[in-house]
């Protein structure tokens, strides 16, 4: 008894000792907490803030790791991303593939996006995302128990290769020099720089003003009509296989419906084809038809013009269909000239609610006539051939429009029997009754102006950047002669403005007119032209570029010195753009020709002494 009863005891002292016994500690692979992660942490949404600029990339900030699991964090290390603003709320999701994660930045529908943000974007589960980056995949699999010689589990995890749908845990390459970025590929310098996002740079449902003028010509030519503006006209946009079309509105309508991109009714006549290639940007895929890092136009032949996203306008091939105002002043129709085709291009703006285009346009003599060869003999044939520049612009009409609604445009009345007494300019609009009668159309004509009502009561004119030519001249003109008071032609125009100013005052009119004076500096090997006035550099902005104010942009009004001597003769003009169906003033430039000016003195002064005398 006493023998069994040391038995027992001796057992649960063996038996309690080893119940206290450590447990060995579960053993990992090398870099197991760097490397591999599990696969439902990539189910979760983490969320970033930028911080400071990149000492790297001025237009890129770094990353700060808010929210989201502590073992993704590492992810992120040294990631830097284009962003305007210091902590800027990142939503990122991640997907996988067979060969990568993707982490995707979430984007709100208003954003404004970047141009390599725009190309990328793309829509799943009925969100915008972009992708930020990839990271490479190393093997699926998962960690289970290795076995000793005795075929018993020891407490050594050794991770098995499987295939995705079976595995738990991914292993990644997480270093920042492993982290891959998204690369662009099939689109050249020019590409880029022209290429629109038909969703947001190209607004269909609206109505544009659209006007288009000369800026240039040989001057010794006359029949160019150099810096003339042709016939406003109220049009539309849409889209066809061909490429952008603007079309003249139906006078009939009586509501404004977009074509978008149908084919319009024969009544609404074409004014011009922008042509170009329509092309989808996705990733390129795998042969199992996963995203690879690389994106490209191309990549899905499947989809039809109408699918794809964005457009590769092709300028320099710009088809006009109509005959404007323009044409029958232009070489005088004299049946002598057409256009070559050596049409070289200048420079464009293509963004929502505006289209400006400037083209070098080649022409040459196509007549060889008795009348024709006498006409331009003078020249000794040197401009049988010759290039004239041409601008086109379109802005919507609601840009014209203020914001506040106390400040918008009320038409006037203007009858014939007031234009007996009063000197105004009109504006008549036709309209067919509704038996479509055209001899019984109904006329109603508008008093021709600017909105009196103005935010701070004024109209502003931007001086063209050739004044501050024409001032440097007449600077060292001083100092050469030591005579400080001869006057430069913008101190002129200044003083003429300001006379006018004065009579406005006088006549207790609504606004004034506010000159807008460039200057321009050199930024990062760049000029630019800048404005000291606040209220012309605000003005200004994201319309005004490094070559200064041109007058066929009709966004602004302008004073133009046009330096060299012309032709035409003339010392001045002065056009302006008015909305066909109300009479305001949307736009206005004057053009000041300097060497027409100087060349006439000598006769001018002849005269106005004889007259004297």
């Amino acid at each position: 008894m006493g023998f069994m009863k040391k038995i027992v005891i001796l057992t649960l002292i063996l038996l309690l000792g080893f119940s206290c016994a450590k447990k060995p500690e579960d053993k990992y692979p090398e870099n197991y907490k760097r490397d591999y992660f599990n696969l439902r942490l990539f189910d979760k949404e983490v969320l970033l803030r930028t911080s400071n600029v990149s000492k790297k990339d001025q237009t890129k900030r770094q990353v700060i790791f808010d929210e989201g699991e502590e073992k993704l964090k590492k992810i992120f290390k040294g990631f830097e991303l284009k962003s305007r603003e210091k902590n800027e709320k990142i939503k990122v999701q991640f997907e996988i593939t067979p060969q990568y994660i993707i982490a995707y930045r979430e984007i709100e529908e208003d954003k404004k996006l970047y141009f390599e943000e725009r190309l990328l974007l793309s829509r799943k589960n009925n969100k915008l995302r972009v992708p930020l980056f990839y990271l490479p995949i190393k093997g699926f699999g998962i960690f289970e128990r290795t076995k000793n010689n005795l075929n018993e589990k020891t407490n050594i995890y050794s991770f098995k290769d499987m295939g995705k749908q079976n595995s738990t845990h991914v292993k990644l390459g997480t270093k920042e020099e492993e982290r891959i970025e998204i690369k662009v590929e099939g689109l050249t310098a020019v590409d880029k720089k022209s290429i629109i996002d038909l969703e947001t740079d190209l607004d269909l449902t609206k109505r544009y003003i659209y006007v288009p003028s000369t800026l240039g010509a040989p001057r010794d030519i006359a029949q160019t009509s150099p810096f003339f503006q042709g016939q406003e006209k109220i049009v539309q946009l849409g889209l066809s296989e061909n490429g952008i079309e603007v079309y003249n509105i139906d006078p009939k309508k009586e509501f404004f419906k977009p074509v978008f991109k149908k084919r319009p009714s024969l009544d609404e006549t074409p004014v011009m084809t922008i042509p170009g290639r329509y092309v989808h940007i996705s990733c390129k895929k795998s042969r199992q038809n996963y995203c690879l890092p690389t994106y490209g136009p191309g990549q899905d032949s499947s989809k039809e013009w109408k699918s794809k996203r964005f457009f590769i306008p092709n300028l320099k091939g710009l088809r006009i269909h109509e005959k404007n105002l323009l044409d029958l002043q232009h070489l005088k129709s004299d049946g002598c000239w057409s256009q070559g085709n050596n049409t070289q291009y200048i420079s464009h703006t293509l963004k929502k609610g505006v289209i400006n285009i400037e083209l070098e346009k080649n022409i040459k003599i196509n007549n060889l006539s008795s009348a024709c060869l006498n006409s331009y003999w003078t020249t000794r044939m040197r401009h049988f051939s010759f290039n004239v520049r041409h601008f086109y612009s379109l802005v919507a009409l609601d840009k014209f429009i203020p914001k506040n609604k106390a400040l918008r445009y009320k038409p006037v009345l203007y009858p014939a029997f007031d234009r007996k007494f009063f000197g105004f300019f009109d504006t008549t609009v036709e309209k067919l009754n509704p038996e479509g009668e055209f001899k019984r159309r109904s006329k109603t004509s508008f008093l021709s102006r600017w909105n009196p009502n103005r935010k701070k009561n004024r109209i502003y004119y931007f001086l063209t950047n050739s004044y501050i030519e024409e001032e440097k001249e007449i600077v060292a003109k001083r100092e050469r002669t030591g005579n400080e008071t001869i006057p430069s032609l913008k101190d002129i125009t200044v003083e003429a403005v300001d006379s006018l100013n004065e009579g406005l005052k006088i006549a207790e009119a609504p606004f004034l007119i506010h000159l807008c004076k460039p200057k321009i500096k050199l930024k990062n090997n760049k000029t630019t032209t800048y404005f000291e006035d606040r209220d012309c550099q605000e003005k200004a902005e994201g319309k005004i570029e490094s070559r200064g104010a041109l007058s066929g942009d009709i966004r602004y009004n302008t004073i133009a010195l046009i330096r060299p001597s012309l032709g035409n003769g003339l010392l001045g003009y002065g056009p302006n753009v008015v909305h066909p169906e109300t009479g305001e003033v949307l736009h206005a430039h004057v053009n000041m020709y300097e060497g027409n000016l100087k060349r006439q003195t000598r006769s001018l002064w002849t005269q106005i002494s004889s007259n004297e005398n």
